[in-house]
């Protein structure tokens, strides 16, 4: 993980730069792009400010700041807004003590602070020997800079090892990834507190859930639908941890290029408590040039398709489908169909993909069938987020994701659904539990709706029936 992932560095730097709305832009990376001056001058010339940073082998993190962009121009620079600091074990900024050469520009040298180096991380090349790169930096601060008390010692431990040496471009921001007033969501719920208490309360609504004519219908069709790696059988793990109360995986999952859902499934939730009056029904991941296409995904609303169908790329459904079902009820059908998307890459989805999911809207649509969203990996579109999923209603930039979803595909806002499945976790988060069953709750209910119009159609059509009897006898 980058080192400036974290909020409060991010927070503390933007304090002592003297701008609340900041953002810093990975340019370099030693671990990444190579340790050496060559390759540090290659990503960070002409970038700007930027802010550098290292983490070493002692668990220090320093790092210096300057104004002036890197030109590998072989002198130094006199930058009077330039300082140096110390991430931990403590939050310290060394401020210019009044002499110059501020920052060391040479092409052989990564970035350099001070007359005779208050700090230098390297000044050569170096490979991994273990975790860290063992390089020839060394501190002499108290040249440049106002030591605070510190010496080589305490600011960097007098270690060189390190676990990797960052440079981020220091740009304007806008605010975007601040969050709204606590009291100021940008999306109202009834969730009032993030604890086992709230997840209770809803998971008895859906276990106690019930459709509006069991005998006809005994269990709501939520279809989730989308493109390789979007998260959609994740999504579906994610609500058997739910019911289980730990983490676990049924369904599939990982980031292969081609689907690792291969057959259609009609998942029951099942765990200790009552299986619930829904199910998650799992289909092929859709890719460019394979998946469902149109003809495919009308069978699947329309209920032709039977529970464990074997898909095939390369041969269409037809009636002759093994399994076909040739005269599907009302509870066969798809009751919800709901669109898994990766919030994180959804910029660069492949248009074609795009465009299927567009299609697979118009088609539920036109069967009046409700079409939701699950926005997943919320927590890469979001760094707050990702360290407290609480504050998903008070996010600026989850708003701003879920508007641009819902103006794409002409979904309303409040059917789009900001998730986080589980993923690299190893036990259950009541706070991740919230979010997937409000989620969930959101689609019943829209099934629900869908299923009292069709049997009110249902009973609207028989009364027809019945009156042309009765004429004609």
């Amino acid at each position: 993980m980058p080192i400036l992932d974290n909020k409060a560095y991010q927070k503390q730097l933007r304090t002592w730069i003297g701008d609340p709305a900041l953002t810093f832009d990975l340019l370099y990376s030693a671990s990444r792009d190579g340790c050496n001056g060559q390759a540090f001058h290659s990503k960070c010339n002409n970038q700007g400010p930027t802010v550098s940073v290292g983490q070493n082998s002692a668990g220090y993190v320093i790092g210096g700041y300057t104004s002036i962009a890197w030109t590998s121009s072989g002198s130094y620079i006199n930058d009077d807004r330039s300082f140096l600091f110390q991430l931990l074990p403590n939050m310290v900024k060394f401020a210019l003590n009044g002499y110059e050469d501020y920052v060391y520009d040479n092409a052989n040298y990564g970035p350099t602070f001070g007359g005779d180096h208050d700090l230098l991380f390297i000044s050569n090349s170096y490979n991994k020997s273990g975790a860290y790169f063992n390089t020839n930096g060394y501190s002499s601060i108290g040249n440049t800079y106002n030591t605070n008390g510190y010496n080589a010692q305490t600011f960097t431990g007098n270690n060189k090892a390190y676990l990797d040496i960052e440079v981020y471009a220091v740009k304007q921001g806008n605010l975007e990834d601040e969050l709204y007033e606590k009291d100021k969501p940008w999306r109202k719920t009834d969730i009032n507190d993030w604890s086992n208490k709230t997840k209770d309360k809803i998971f008895d609504e859906l276990v106690s859930y019930s459709t509006p004519s069991p005998a006809k219908v005994p269990a709501a069709r939520l279809l989730l639908v989308g493109s390789v790696g979007a998260g959609k059988s994740s999504f579906f793990n994610t609500v058997r941890s739910v019911w289980k109360g730990k983490v676990r995986s049924q369904a599939a999952t990982g980031t292969a290029p081609q689907s690792l859902t291969t057959k259609y499934r009609v998942y029951a939730i099942q765990g200790g408590h009552q299986t619930p009056a829904f199910r998650l029904c799992d289909t092929m991941g859709l890719e460019e040039d394979q998946g469902l296409d149109v003809v495919d995904m009308s069978y699947v609303l329309d209920g032709h398709v039977p529970n464990h169908f074997q898909f095939n790329p390369a041969v269409r459904i037809t009636r002759k489908s093994p399994g076909f079902v040739k005269d599907p009820g009302l509870a066969d059908v798809i009751h919800c169909v709901t669109l898994v998307i990766d919030g994180s890459t959804y910029k660069v989805m492949p248009p074609k993909v795009k465009d299927r999911l567009l299609a697979i809207r118009t088609l539920a649509r036109g069967r009046d069938i409700p079409v939701h969203v699950v926005l997943t990996k919320v927590d890469k579109v979001c760094k707050d987020v990702a360290e407290d999923p609480s504050v998903i209603f008070h996010s600026r930039l989850i708003e701003k994701k879920v508007k641009e979803i819902s103006d794409a595909f002409g979904i309303q806002s409040n059917h789009v659904h900001p998730v986080r499945n589980y993923e690299s976790e190893t036990s259950v988060d009541p706070r991740l539990d919230i979010l997937t069953l409000n989620a969930l709750r959101q689609m019943t209910g829209s099934a629900e709706d869908y299923i009292e119009d069709q049997l009110d159609d249902m009973e609207e059509e028989t009364d027809t029936q019945m009156s042309k009897i009765n004429i004609k006898s």
